[in-house]
């Protein structure tokens, strides 16, 4: 057999060799995450785009669509560290962060549930999720206090006292902002209808429902602001007046 077959030969074979070897490493280096996404009936929201970031470099942007079903699914990732968003029109803006995919991992996120898009007057707005290290049937529930003026935003609120009210009178958890405003209530049972209450000398008690904890997640609402008492005098009847908001 000439020596030219044989060596045509065996670059065929390395060229076969090579590629085998390039597909078992894809397949043990690449996962895949999927879930599902819903409305807060639990009916599925179809054809919405889901957008995945990955965090490490270099940065990657993938994107699929919802089947009819709400489901959703990405392939062929590289392990790291990514962030999710969904902005379907008519619901608000839903952000997952802090999403550790392993190398080959078959990851499968809890079902995301988008809220309808609401005005101020709806209460807690949530700046964030973040998914927690496993899937637990707790949560967490944070945000940060800031002091309420003009030109937004305001310097942050340090030692505010936090109550997280069940219902009028009970409280859930207490705790205090730290030196940038930040409050977190950790391993919380998921729930919603809850109410936040803020009080700090020298601004005006704060008591605003909305917020809701869910399991598997840290919810991060965006900054709650507090208002200055005229003169240090917080009684509530020398509150100015405000002009009325109508809330659709």
């Amino acid at each position: 057999m000439p020596r030219s077959f044989n060596k045509t030969l065996l670059f065929i074979n390395s060229i076969f060799v090579l590629a085998a070897t390039a597909v078992l490493a894809a397949q043990d280096t690449s996962a895949t995450l999927s879930g599902e996404v819903r409305d807060i009936t639990g009916a599925s929201i179809p054809a919405t785009n889901v957008e995945l970031k990955l965090q490490d470099p270099p940065a990657t942007i993938f994107s699929v669509r919802t089947d009819n079903e709400g489901k959703f699914r990405f392939g062929v990732l590289p392990p790291g560290t990514y962030t999710l968003k969904l902005a379907p029109p008519g619901f608000s803006l839903l952000t997952v962060k802090s999403i550790q995919v392993a190398r080959g991992e078959q990851k499968r996120l809890l079902p995301l549930r988008l809220d309808v898009s609401i005005s101020a007057c709806g209460g807690g707005v949530i700046d964030y999720f973040q998914l927690l290290p496993t899937a637990q049937r707790v949560g967490n529930l944070g945000g940060r206090v800031l002091r309420e003026q003009k030109h937004y935003p305001g310097p942050a609120i340090a030692q505010a006292t936090v109550e997280l009210l069940c219902d009028v009178r009970d409280i859930c958890a207490k705790t205090k902002t730290d030196s940038n405003g930040e409050f977190i209530f950790f391993n919380l049972p998921a729930r919603d209808n809850l109410t936040i209450r803020i009080t700090h000398p020298g601004f005006y008690l704060l008591t605003e429902p909305g917020y809701e904890v869910r399991a598997g997640f840290e919810s991060t609402y965006g900054p709650i602001t507090l208002e200055r008492c005229p003169n240090g005098n917080c009684d509530p009847k020398l509150r100015p007046k405000r002009p009325l908001v109508v809330c659709e």
